[in-house]
Order: structure tokens, then C-alpha cells, then sequence
């Protein structure tokens, strides 16, 4: 639908009323108010949202320390009619946050790059809760807590990302998860690992797709402690290509046990390409009926999927068969594409703020005196 100039600032004023907004940018011409996303960050107080506008150029690294702030890019994949070649991500170094105060946070529509081997460090300092990671990119590790014994960490959502180049959503062994929300992600070459605590609960992996170019292992820890996998999970609905999901191995070398993934609820989930061996047979795994091991779920794209393309606009809808409208919701297995509210990952390339999708002046010649027109074409991802 069109809107005027006067509607759009008018949504956009009534959208961040209770909180400052400020922007960001770091182009030469510094369009922003910040040129730096930390310089934002020092400025802003509980509540605040911090807009990042896409760049060529790489944004320095941030952290946030105990304080709630939401920060939002243009998303992995943004979408603009208007100089669609300036339809730029927001690239991001590695980033943090600190801080029991930093409770409620979200990051949402920034492509974290990393300046290390994380992308994202979730310190262990305190137990920081409620924490949203909707529409970004991750191109390296995510990190839930570090050596942090007993510390509890509650109500994450992790959704609609795009996780790539053989990177890890990383939990810590002896730290405590409740309460997580993993839905409607893609995973290639990805890993979610060390979910491993006795005291975890209601971890959900819900309605994702897993692949990768070569077998992998999406539940496999990164060191092989003996004993020392992720567990007591409920995982539902997923896509796992070319992928041992149980993967277990003794190596009388290091007299270690190589596991990944046990004492887990599996739920209507389909392998294709995979291990011959179900999943939920194995490992104390629990089969919660409706999955289908070695068995082709006929994503469109299958194709590219199976052959691991590192692409996130692949068509990852179901055509039909045993994935089809099967999911324990009664929807299709795999990614989620409602066609109301924010669960559709057609719209999860984009941030969930208005954007102008189109700009035109009908009246380029004006007259000394007269009125230009204005017709801006503004759009929103739910």
C-alpha cells in the first residue's frame, strides 16, 4: 500500500513513543546520528532502540552492559525496490552482552561477521534472561554462557536466523537452561551443542532446516568429553539433511565417548540422506511418533539443499508427501510460511520495522512557488 511522508514518520513516531530511538550509520557522510553502534549504546538508557543502517562497510564489534536495549538492522537479505544495488546488510564484528541487566534484549536483522571464532558471546557473569535473536545472520559461534557452574540462563527466542559457514549455537555444559525457543531457522553445516545439563528444561528445536554439502553431525559437542552431550531436548518438526543425529563412537585413545545427542523427545521430524539409523531408536532417545528417517521430505529446492548451497533464498517450500501439513501443529515439517503474523520465513530475510520500498516525485518540474509531489511506497515484514 502507498503512504504519505507525514503517515509513515507518524507510525514510526507511535512505534518507539515510550523509548529514544537513535541511528546509526557509517558511511562518510555519516547519515546517522552515530557513526559507531557502541557510540549508540553509551547514549541510550533501559528500553532504547538503535537502528543500523546497512553498509558496506564492516560495523565495529559492541557490548552491552547491563542495560536493555533493542538494535535492529535492515535484515540478511534486504529487500528495496528503490536502488535495489543499496539494498545493504548491516555487518557487524564480534559483539556481547554482559550484565543480569541486560535482560530483555534483541538483536534483530544484523549479519554478525565475526573478528574471531565468535559472533556472539553471551557472558557468563550473570544470569541474563529473555533474550531475542530474531532475523540475523550468523557466520560464526553463538555463545550462551562460558564456564559459568550453576549460572541459569531463560527465555530465549532464537528465530527466523540464518546460520552458516560451519558455525555452532553453543551452550555451556555446566550452566542451566530453561525455557528456549528454537524455531524456524536455517542451519547449514550448524551445530547446536552442549545443551548437556540435567537440570535443562523445555529446550524446543522446533520446525528448522538442518543441512549441509557433506554428512554432518548437528548435535555433536565440540570436545569429546566422555559422558558429555546435549540432552533431555524436544526437538519437532525439523528437516535433517545429510546428517547422524545420534552420532555415537568410543576412541580408546583419548578413552573418550564421542556422542551427540540423547535422553531427547523426538516428535514428527524427517531425515533424508542420512543415518541409517533412527535417531529416537537410539541413545535413550524417546520417539514421540511421526518421524520418518531416510525419507525425501520434496523441498522444492531439494537439489541445491542436498548439495549444501549456502543459500537462504532457496525455496525451502514442501510440494507435497510425508512432510506435507504433518508437523505436530498440523503444518508443513520444516520452515513455517504462514501467511499471517511473523512466523513466514519469506518475510525472515527482512527486520520487522517499516522500510520505504519506493520513492518517486511525480512533478520534476515545478514552478517557482508550486508544491512538489511526493509518492512514497512503505512496507512492513510481520
Amino acid at each position: 500500500m502507498k503512504h504519505s511522508f507525514v503517515l509513515l514518520s507518524s507510525f514510526l513516531l507511535v512505534l518507539f513513543a515510550n523509548a529514544k530511538t537513535r541511528t546509526v550509520c557509517n558511511y562518510p557522510n555519516k547519515a546517522g546520528q552515530d557513526s559507531t553502534i557502541q557510540a549508540a549504546i553509551g547514549k541510550s538508557s533501559n528500553g532504547d532502540t538503535i537502528l543500523v543502517q546497512g553498509s558496506p562497510v564492516e560495523y565495529a564489534g559492541f557490548t552491552i552492559n547491563n542495560i536493555r536495549l533493542t538494535i535492529i538492522g535492515p535484515g540478511w537479505w534486504p529487500l528495496r525496490q528503490m536502488v535495489p544495488t543499496l539494498a545493504l546488510t548491516a555487518k557487524v564484528k564480534t559483539s556481547s552482552i554482559n550484565g543480569a541487566g541486560a535482560s530483555g534484549t534483541e538483536l534483530q536483522g544484523l549479519h554478525f561477521v565475526a573478528s574471531g571464532t565468535e559472533s556472539l558471546i553471551i557472558s557468563n557473569s550473570a544470569s541474563i534472561n529473555d533474550i531475542r535473536l530474531i532475523r540475523n545472520h550468523f557466520s560464526n559461534k553463538v555463545l550462551i554462557g562460558t564456564n559459568g557452574t550453576g549460572i541459569s540462563y531463560s527465555g530465549y527466542v532464537v528465530e527466523g536466523n540464518w546460520f552458516d559457514n560451519n558455525t555452532k549455537l553453543v551452550a555451556d555444559k555446566d550452566c542451566n537452561y530453561h525455557n528456549f525457543m528454537i524455531q524456524n531457522n536455517i542451519f547449514n553445516g550448524t551445530r547446536i551443542a552442549y545443551f548437556s545439563n540435567l537440570a535443562n528444561t523445555n529446550i524446543l528445536i522446533n520446525h528448522n532446516v538442518f543441512f549441509n554439502r557433506t554428512f554432518f553431525y548437528p548435535f555433536l559437542n565440540d570436545f569429546m568429553e566422555s559422558g558429555t552431550y546435549s540432552q533431555y531436548l524436544t526437538i519437532q518438526n525439523n528437516i535433517f539433511y545429510n546428517s547422524d543425529l545420534t552420532y555415537a563412537r568410543y576412541d580408546s585413545t583419548c578413552q573418550c565417548n564421542y556422542l551427540s545427542l540423547g535422553n531427547s523427545v523426538l516428535k514428527n521430524n524427517i531425515t533424508y540422506n542420512s543415518s541409517t539409523t533412527a535417531p529416537w531408536t537410539t541413545n535413550g532417545n524417546v520417539n514421540g511418533s511421526g518421524n520418518l528417517n531416510n525419507t525425501n521430505p520434496n523441498v522444492t529446492d531439494a537439489g541445491a539443499i542436498l548439495n549444501g548451497n549456502n543459500d537462504p533464498s532457496l525455496n525451502f517450500v514442501i510440494l507435497n508427501g510425508p512432510a506435507k501439513n504433518t508437523a505436530t501443529d498440523g503444518k508443513d515439517m520444516g520452515l513455517l510460511f504462514d501467511t499471517q503474523g511473523s512466523l513466514n520465513w519469506t518475510n525472515s530475510r527482512m527486520s520487522r520495522i517499516p522500510y520505504i520500498f519506493n520513492f518517486s516525485i511525480s512533478n520534476p518540474n515545478i514552478a517557482p512557488g508550486g508544491s512538489v509531489q511526493i509518492t512514497i511506497d512503505a512496507r512492513r515484514n510481520n
